[in-house]
């Protein structure tokens, strides 16, 4: 009998609080020590449900991010803008915008969710870098290149993908060829903050293939002057065969701080 009564002042008390119980308070020091116990368990239950909201949260979004993410996988790993020269009529009426290709809209919905994602979304893609998916990581990195390359969005604003920066030096040695090179031109969008990566992009100027040289210039340019150590690198690439070389090599030294001599 007195276990239920212990029970049911328990429970009196989680719904109905001190004022339900003001009567068996008056009549022994036992209901005060329940009392007391029960508060203690109940704070204790709240506190922990409080501290663990932000973690559920937390890991929801980062799922949400993730699903996101893999939507990405059989887009062209590049921006296919289509043509721009259209008649309006009557003339010089703004012409409406054109419709983006099916693939097209579907990126930029995504991306548009990415970018407002910011930190979440920046670490669902460098996630994405470890896939065995390689249209998967293709489109990961690029929408790492683009969100910081300030021209995704009509004010030039971007989004900070300097936490991406391990994921992608890795990715600088993906076995294609076409992950590695987007790989290069995201990190030159973190700027000096991303001089680690240097000596990996260094070694990309020795590939055999043109647009990861290009690429490796590209991004030890927006690096800038903490990668001074690739000017030597840099100096032997002016002489590349390939005049797109020559030219990202040129444009690198100068934001490095070395003007090429002529």
């Amino acid at each position: 009998m007195l276990a239920r009564r212990q029970t049911f002042v328990f429970f009196a008390i989680l719904i109905g609080g001190e004022r339900t119980l003001n009567a068996d308070r008056q009549r022994t020091p036992m209901y005060l020590e329940l009392y007391r116990r029960s508060r203690l368990i109940t704070e204790g239950i709240v506190l922990s449900i409080a501290l663990l909201v932000p973690y559920v949260m937390s890991h929801a979004s980062s799922q949400d991010a993730d699903a996101l993410v893999q939507q990405l996988s059989g887009l062209p790993a590049e921006i296919q803008i289509g043509g721009f020269s259209q008649l309006c009529n009557p003339a010089p009426a703004q012409c409406p915008p054109r419709p983006l290709p099916l693939g097209e809209a579907k990126r930029k919905n995504i991306y548009d969710q990415l970018f407002a994602l910011k930190k979440e979304g920046v670490d669902a893609l460098a996630r994405a870098l470890a896939s065995r998916d390689v249209s998967l990581r293709r489109n990961a990195v690029l929408a790492l290149g683009v969100l910081s390359g300030g021209w995704w969005k009509a004010n030039g604003s971007k989004i900070n993908i300097s936490e991406s920066l391990p994921a992608l030096t890795i990715a600088l040695q993906d076995p294609d060829s076409r992950t590695r090179a987007l790989a290069a031109q995201a990190i030159g969008n973190i700027g000096a903050g991303a001089a680690q990566a240097v000596p990996a992009l260094v070694k990309l100027l020795a590939s055999d293939d043109e647009g990861l040289r290009s690429s490796a210039c590209i991004g030890l340019g927006g690096i800038g002057p903490p990668a001074r150590d690739a000017l030597p690198a840099l100096r032997v690439a002016l002489a590349d065969p390939s005049l797109d070389v020559r030219r990202f090599a040129q444009s690198a030294m100068s934001s490095i701080g070395e003007r090429p001599s002529q």
